[in-house]
């Protein structure tokens, strides 16, 4: 049967549908008049439901091809159609504004299969009375926009093998699933494919739990093969949040294979506490920074944290290290040796124990450098048997002397030492040293004697002869 409008009014309907149940429709075309007031199927539920089957349908021409309506007292419900076909009214092949092919506004448990719709400005329209319904193989094409759900609208979904366009789906609703194979495959083979509809950040919620009060994890286990053996599996990979059941949940990476969690990152199930996240090897391997081909060569720094993080340290690229702290050195939980240089006018190293803060060496920004040992002990040179033989040399210093030797020190090789003080050496032979009452050594600038000839002490000669008597 053919029921067609040309002649009819703007807002007329060729079949209206109130408070109607145990429809059946099959077989029907209905043609419109071109504009964008006439609509094709009115089904409206108002004050308690209207529902039925839906076979074989062409709607043609119509501004709003097919409208499900209702509210709290009642709605289109549980209607189910079969390969409903729509084409809406153009201009020169495009889509006229305010035409719609679907306009399911109030209703719930709706089913479309299959069915095609062409040329609306609006090919599906989910109003905020729109729940439960479900659209399973549906086609369409040309259209300005492809899927609008307003707020209120929820848990519909749509499966489709054709392509929902970028920009050409709005969803304000709750819950809502719109599925096609260009955003989202399932293929086992080459994986899957998702593919926005916003050019904005996409949030997608996971719901662990069902209200119980308990905080639950969603992990995911990699299960593979056991190489060389067909048939048998492993355990090897457990990602994801765990359950909370101890005040503080955990996400992990965890190496089934080797009982080894690789990868946690802590967070405690109220807010605040002091969360922490960890990072493991295993067996004998090392946590290793930038080590694949082609990472940065940026280095690794470590930041103060807090609400204006900054570089406390940093390692670059050719291993030189920048730190704003001491270095200290810990013998198992005793605090043994610290190496204090945060500061601009001087570099220590420090015993702390059993004297706290002793110093044993100190270099001044600009001025000295101190060398101190601890308690009645003296600082000794080259004191161990894997020391150096080499002498023991002071220089000069400065600009102009930083290679004269002032004072060495060489060691014999046995046991004795040769000094060498350059300051005091004659100008030719031997010359004899004198000390002042200051202590200063100084060159007499003379020849010694050479302990040979005659000496008269206290009135007694010594030479040649014999002694006389006394």
């Amino acid at each position: 049967m053919a029921i067609t409008l040309p002649s009819a009014g703007t807002s007329a309907q060729a079949i209206g549908l109130s408070r109607t149940q145990d429809i059946d429709l099959e077989r029907l075309y209905l043609i419109g008049n071109g504009s964008t007031g006439q609509t094709g199927i009115v089904l409206d539920g108002e004050g308690n439901y209207s529902g039925g089957s839906f076979t074989n349908i062409k709607i043609d021409n119509f501004g709003n091809a097919l409208t499900l309506t209702g509210n709290g007292t009642g709605a289109a419900n549980a209607s189910t159609f079969v390969r409903l076909h729509i084409d809406c009214p153009t201009s020169s092949g495009s889509p006229i504004s305010g035409t719609t092919g679907i306009n399911l506004n109030y209703g719930d448990g709706n089913t479309f299969a299959g069915g095609d719709v062409e040329g609306c400005a609006t090919m599906l329209s989910l109003g905020s009375g729109a729940t439960d319904n479900t659209f399973a193989g549906l086609r369409w094409e040309n259209s300005t926009t492809e899927i609008s759900a307003a707020v209120g609208s929820q848990y519909n979904t749509l499966l489709t093998g054709t392509t929902i366009h970028t920009g050409k789906l709005s969803d304000a609703g709750t819950h809502n699933s719109f599925v096609d194979t260009f955003h989202l495959g399932w293929n086992t083979l080459n994986g899957d494919i998702w593919r926005s509809q916003a050019d904005a950040t996409v949030t997608d919620n996971v719901y662990t739990g069902i209200g119980l009060g308990n905080v639950r994890g969603r992990q995911t286990q990699y299960t593979t093969d056991v190489p060389g053996s067909p048939g048998s599996y492993q355990a090897a990979w457990l990602w994801g949040p765990g359950n909370g059941t101890t005040g503080l949940q955990v996400w992990t990476l965890n190496d089934m294979l080797n009982s080894v969690n690789r990868l946690g990152v802590i967070q405690y199930t109220t807010a605040g506490g002091n969360d922490q996240s960890y990072l493991n090897a295993a067996g004998t391997g090392n946590v290793c920074f930038n080590c694949s081909a082609n990472s940065g060569t940026g280095g690794t720094s470590f930041a103060s944290g807090g609400a204006s993080p900054s570089t406390v340290a940093a390692f670059d690229s050719s291993g030189d290290l920048y730190t704003l702290g001491r270095l200290d050195f810990y013998s198992a939980t005793t605090d043994a040796w610290r190496m204090n240089c945060n500061s601009t006018s001087a570099c220590a190293l420090q015993s702390m124990t059993p004297t706290a803060n002793a110093y044993h060496w100190r270099a001044f920004n600009g001025a000295g450098t101190e060398i101190d040992s601890e308690g009645t002990y003296g600082v000794s040179i080259n004191a161990t048997a894997t020391a150096g033989t080499g002498p023991f040399t002071v220089y000069g210093g400065g600009s102009t002397y930083y290679g004269t030797k002032l004072f060495q020190v060489q060691n014999n090789g046995n046991g004795t030492a040769n000094y060498l003080l350059p300051s005091l050496a004659a100008s030719s032979g031997h010359f004899c040293l004198q000390a002042d009452t200051s202590g200063y050594v100084t060159n007499t600038g003379s020849a010694c004697g050479t302990g040979s000839g005659e000496s008269n002490i206290t009135g007694i000669r010594y030479g040649t002869g014999p002694a006389p008597t006394p």
